[in-house]
């Protein structure tokens, strides 16, 4: 493993980079970057790696929000802390738990808790927002 401090255009914006390295030789890799701009005074975020199989998912909390994202390598059902999906990639932001916004990539469903939030036709993208007027399930879990 390598940690850096790199430099950005701003003298007193630092940037750090971690990069990990795998536990032996392999042929092909797969890397998931974040990135959480953020004022300096706000505390640092939580970031949790989740087992996705043979994707890559991550939890990030940062005070009253929190966000899931899944990749996986291929097109399967995938079921991993409170969300659901077959979609290759799949995010949603909660705000004080309550879902604020979600995305799916090439995914037929992608559920949260158990209720389906997003449905497609497993190609191309598709998110919405809890202004959506259809996005129904919304007023069902943050009344």
């Amino acid at each position: 493993h390598s940690f850096k401090n790199w430099g950005t255009t701003w003298p007193d914006v630092p940037s750090y980079r971690l990069i990990r390295s795998t536990e032996g030789p392999v042929d092909k890799v797969t890397f998931m970057t974040v990135l959480i701009p953020q004022p300096n005074e706000r505390p640092l975020p939580a970031i949790e790696p989740l087992r996705t199989g043979d994707g890559l998912g991550v939890r990030i909390r940062c005070e009253e929000q929190n966000a899931i994202v899944v990749f996986q390598n291929r097109q399967q059902q995938v079921s991993i802390d409170e969300i659901s999906s077959d979609a290759r990639i799949a995010a949603v932001n909660l705000f004080h738990d309550c879902p604020r916004s979600a995305a799916m990539l090439d995914g037929t469903t992608f559920k949260l808790r158990g209720k389906e939030i997003l449905e497609g036709d497993g190609d191309g993208l598709l998110g919405s927002m809890e202004r959506t007027e259809t996005w129904e399930v919304i007023a069902e879990m943050c009344p």
